[in-house]
């Protein structure tokens, strides 16, 4: 009867088993898989809570009419990589969370034996539970829970830094297609101006100096329209690529002119919001995590006590008893893990330190390259773009009459393009440091809320 108790609870024991099932990896579906993303029905899952005026979200991805700033953010946060192994490292923190402080499984003992006299046949059998009285358990599971709070708002900030890279990445490319406009406007003014040369040269009113420069000046800005091209093209691989799109340049990617306006920078920046930027309070929570880890190595010193009934059959006759037996931190104090464990911790704390130097000192450098690009563009739009101007309008009305040479055209031509350019150049950089500016200050994000700082409960 002992027996038939004992192997039907074996069996409801292992029937309560996940069973293993395959997954094989099949490289043709998975590029198959990878080929057909972008159209979507639904709004991505997001922790984050950046403003959305500056991030948009699509709830629908179409990107068979081109790819928006909110269509980029919702493909990014469905397939960025650096989303989805943040994403992936929550799940494992979350599995760890479920086994995390559990007692360890019952020991079931069966062994059946013959005496030396008679023959009779002893059945032994005995169930021992360890019981550990140290408080280790606690320590565990509070570790697993502070290290799934710390794998949150790690997730977070990625999910905020993924997103302020795509904003940025379609700034650049409306920066570099304003300068291709620009490029290809002095490309056919050269032209035209290598052409006017030959004709003049056929009349014997230019010589071929003339001529050589004339076509200098043409290959010039063809270089340079060509190297534009190439780099916005680098540029539209790169995007499609960040947000986990396979390259395509069928893919149009829609980036006006509205991204290069710049967004709206405090003077001076708040400590605390900064001692709230998500990469701080994401080592903060690893921190707790290795405390607890500390107290969890100083528990594991103590005995641990294992209990359970015994059970024997001798030939008829049946006895039972309690078994009782505890470990003896005699050879093993666990000395080594506490001194792993307090180191770690101590990481932890210059972990955080070293974020919050490298935090600030990002955040200044930000705000001196964007008062330094806004300082130029003032400067640009105020005295340069002006005489530009009023150059290419006398040069205008000089060509009309007649009163002008080659080399003046070419010299004014090439400087209004080049006095244009800077101001393309000089837009993006404050666009793009702007939001630096924001992000590292800590204050793109919304302040949290006071139940998240709790010591790493899972919401």
């Amino acid at each position: 009867m002992k027996t038939n108790l004992l192997a039907t609870a074996l069996v409801l024991a292992c029937a309560s088993c996940t069973h293993y099932e395959p997954e094989p990896l099949d490289p043709v579906a998975e590029h198959g898989a990878l080929a057909t993303r972008g159209a979507t029905r639904e709004r991505p899952e997001t922790v984050s809570s950046l403003p959305a005026d500056l991030f948009p979200i699509a709830a629908e991805v179409d990107i068979d009419d081109g790819v928006t700033l909110a269509e980029a953010n919702a493909l990014a946060l469905f397939y960025s990589p650096r989303l989805v192994a943040a994403r992936g490292d929550l799940k494992l923190k979350g599995a760890e969370l479920l086994r995390a402080g559990l007692l360890p499984n019952p020991e079931l003992f069966l062994g059946p034996r013959l005496a030396t006299e008679g023959g009779g046949l002893i059945f032994p059998a005995s169930l021992s539970i360890e019981i550990p009285l140290d408080g280790r358990l606690d320590a565990e599971k509070g570790r697993a829970a502070a290290e799934l709070e710390a794998a949150r708002l790690l997730l977070l900030d990625r999910e905020a830094e993924v997103l302020v890279s795509v904003r940025q990445r379609l700034v650049r490319i409306a920066g570099l297609r304003s300068r291709r406009e620009i490029l290809e406007a002095l490309a056919r003014a050269s032209e035209q101006a290598l052409t006017r040369t030959q004709e003049l040269v056929r009349i014997r009113e230019a010589d071929q100096v003339a001529l050589g420069l004339a076509s200098l000046h043409r290959d010039e800005a063809g270089r340079d329209l060509r190297d534009t091209e190439t780099a916005l093209a680098r540029s539209h691989v790169e995007l499609l690529t960040f947000i986990g799109l396979l390259p395509d340049s069928r893919v149009r990617v829609e980036a006006n002119e509205d991204l290069l306006t710049p967004v709206a920078v405090p003077e001076t920046g708040d400590p605390s919001r900064m001692l709230e930027h998500t990469r701080l309070r994401a080592l903060e929570a690893s921190y707790k995590a290795r405390e607890r880890g500390v107290e969890g190595a100083i528990a594991r010193q103590y005995p641990s006590l294992k209990i359970g009934p015994e059970f024997e059959s001798d030939d008829g006759q049946a006895s039972v008893g309690l078994g009782l037996s505890i470990s003896l931190p005699i050879f093993d104090s666990n000395a080594g893990g506490i001194a792993v464990a307090t180191e770690r911790r101590a990481r932890g704390r210059e972990a955080w330190r070293a974020a919050l130097v490298d935090l600030a000192a990002r955040e200044s450098l930000a705000r001196m390259n964007l008062q330094a690009a806004r300082s130029l563009l003032d400067v640009l739009r105020t005295r340069t773009l002006p005489a530009a101007e009023s150059a290419e309008q006398a040069l205008e009305a000089r060509l009309r009459i007649g009163q002008t040479t080659l080399v003046e055209v070419l010299a004014t031509r090439g400087a209004i393009a080049r006095a244009r350019l800077r101001d393309v150049e000089l837009t993006q950089e404050v666009a793009t440091r702007s939001l630096e500016a924001l992000w590292y200050a800590g204050l793109l994000l919304a302040p949290p809320k006071p139940d998240h700082r709790d010591g790493g409960e899972e919401r």
